[in-house]
Protein backbone atom coordinates (compact mmCIF):
# COMPACT_ATOMS: atom_id res chain seq x y z
CA UNK A 1 0.00 0.00 0.00
CA UNK A 2 2.96 2.31 0.72
CA UNK A 3 4.19 1.74 -3.21
CA UNK A 4 0.60 2.75 -3.69
CA UNK A 5 0.55 5.35 -2.10
CA UNK A 6 4.04 6.88 -3.27
CA UNK A 7 2.79 6.10 -6.86
CA UNK A 8 0.12 8.87 -5.70
CA UNK A 9 1.89 11.12 -4.33
CA UNK A 10 4.34 11.13 -7.21
CA UNK A 11 1.72 11.30 -10.17
CA UNK A 12 0.27 14.25 -7.79
CA UNK A 13 3.78 16.08 -7.01
CA UNK A 14 3.59 15.80 -11.69
CA UNK A 15 0.79 17.13 -11.79
CA UNK A 16 1.02 19.72 -9.46
CA UNK A 17 3.93 21.02 -11.39
CA UNK A 18 2.87 20.75 -14.75
CA UNK A 19 0.03 22.93 -13.80
CA UNK A 20 2.61 25.19 -11.51
CA UNK A 21 4.41 25.61 -15.32
CA UNK A 22 1.18 26.30 -16.86
CA UNK A 23 0.55 28.57 -14.45
CA UNK A 24 3.50 30.10 -15.14
CA UNK A 25 3.17 30.21 -19.10
CA UNK A 26 -0.32 31.65 -18.40
CA UNK A 27 1.16 34.14 -15.96
CA UNK A 28 3.38 35.03 -18.66
CA UNK A 29 0.49 35.05 -21.18
CA UNK A 30 -1.61 37.56 -19.24
CA UNK A 31 1.63 39.89 -18.46
CA UNK A 32 1.97 40.10 -22.20
CA UNK A 33 -1.21 41.12 -22.78
CA UNK A 34 -1.26 43.26 -20.55
CA UNK A 35 1.64 45.07 -22.15
CA UNK A 36 -0.47 45.16 -25.37
CA UNK A 37 -3.72 46.37 -23.84
CA UNK A 38 -1.06 49.36 -22.96
CA UNK A 39 0.36 49.70 -26.45
CA UNK A 40 -3.20 49.52 -27.86
CA UNK A 41 -4.22 52.03 -25.66
CA UNK A 42 -1.23 54.58 -26.78
CA UNK A 43 -2.11 54.20 -29.85
CA UNK A 44 -5.64 54.44 -29.48
CA UNK A 45 -5.07 57.70 -28.11
CA UNK A 46 -2.74 58.98 -30.75
CA UNK A 47 -5.80 57.65 -32.88
CA UNK A 48 -8.02 60.29 -31.21
CA UNK A 49 -5.21 62.65 -31.26
CA UNK A 50 -5.03 62.35 -35.42
CA UNK A 51 -8.78 62.16 -35.58
CA UNK A 52 -9.23 65.60 -33.30
CA UNK A 53 -6.61 67.16 -35.52
CA UNK A 54 -8.03 66.15 -38.66
CA UNK A 55 -12.11 66.80 -37.24
CA UNK A 56 -10.22 70.78 -36.34
CA UNK A 57 -8.57 70.82 -39.52
CA UNK A 58 -11.70 70.11 -41.86
CA UNK A 59 -13.43 72.91 -39.98
CA UNK A 60 -10.55 74.91 -40.55
CA UNK A 61 -10.75 74.26 -44.24
CA UNK A 62 -14.97 74.41 -44.23
CA UNK A 63 -14.76 77.73 -42.78
CA UNK A 64 -12.00 79.06 -44.94
CA UNK A 65 -14.49 77.92 -48.17
CA UNK A 66 -17.24 79.50 -46.53
CA UNK A 67 -15.34 83.26 -45.91
CA UNK A 68 -14.22 82.39 -49.94
CA UNK A 69 -17.83 81.48 -50.87
CA UNK A 70 -19.22 84.90 -49.04
CA UNK A 71 -15.76 86.94 -50.43
CA UNK A 72 -16.53 85.95 -53.86
CA UNK A 73 -20.25 86.51 -53.39
CA UNK A 74 -19.54 90.23 -51.50
CA UNK A 75 -17.11 90.81 -54.96
CA UNK A 76 -20.41 89.80 -57.37
CA UNK A 77 -22.32 92.18 -55.40
CA UNK A 78 -19.95 95.12 -55.83
CA UNK A 79 -19.40 94.15 -59.69
CA UNK A 80 -23.27 94.22 -60.19
CA UNK A 81 -23.76 97.68 -58.10
CA UNK A 82 -20.73 98.78 -60.19
CA UNK A 83 -21.91 97.70 -63.22
CA UNK A 84 -25.65 99.55 -62.05
CA UNK A 85 -24.28 103.04 -61.74
CA UNK A 86 -22.30 102.60 -64.36
CA UNK A 87 -25.17 102.31 -67.00
CA UNK A 88 -27.24 105.07 -64.36
CA UNK A 89 -24.63 107.76 -65.58
CA UNK A 90 -24.38 106.28 -69.05
CA UNK A 91 -28.41 106.93 -69.11
CA UNK A 92 -28.54 110.05 -67.34
CA UNK A 93 -25.69 111.27 -69.48
CA UNK A 94 -27.07 109.78 -72.99
CA UNK A 95 -30.68 111.52 -71.49
CA UNK A 96 -28.65 114.81 -70.67
CA UNK A 97 -27.36 114.60 -74.30
CA UNK A 98 -30.28 113.99 -75.99
CA UNK A 99 -32.04 117.01 -73.87
CA UNK A 100 -29.15 119.22 -75.04
CA UNK A 101 -29.95 118.33 -78.79
CA UNK A 102 -33.54 118.48 -78.65
CA UNK A 103 -33.23 122.24 -77.07
CA UNK A 104 -30.40 123.13 -80.17
CA UNK A 105 -32.88 121.52 -82.65
CA UNK A 106 -35.53 123.86 -81.62
CA UNK A 107 -33.50 126.30 -80.83
CA UNK A 108 -32.09 126.19 -84.34
CA UNK A 109 -35.70 125.99 -85.64
CA UNK A 110 -37.03 128.97 -83.66
CA UNK A 111 -33.67 131.13 -85.01
CA UNK A 112 -34.91 129.98 -88.26
CA UNK A 113 -38.30 131.04 -88.20
CA UNK A 114 -37.29 134.09 -86.76
CA UNK A 115 -35.35 134.77 -89.54
CA UNK A 116 -38.06 133.44 -91.58
CA UNK A 117 -40.37 136.08 -90.41
CA UNK A 118 -37.51 139.21 -90.50
CA UNK A 119 -36.72 138.57 -93.24
CA UNK A 120 -40.25 138.15 -94.67
CA UNK A 121 -41.26 141.16 -92.78
CA UNK A 122 -38.47 143.07 -94.70
CA UNK A 123 -39.14 141.48 -97.88
CA UNK A 124 -42.67 142.91 -98.02
CA UNK A 125 -42.24 146.10 -96.64
CA UNK A 126 -40.93 147.33 -100.06
CA UNK A 127 -44.24 146.15 -101.51
CA UNK A 128 -46.73 147.32 -99.63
Amino acid sequence: MASNVNKFVNTFEKRSQRYESQLDGAQDKLNKCHESLEVCAKKAADVEKASDSLRSACKSIQEKLQCEAACESQRNEAELSRAKKVEEIKSAYTTEVNKKRENIEQGCKDKEAELVEKYKDDSTEGFV
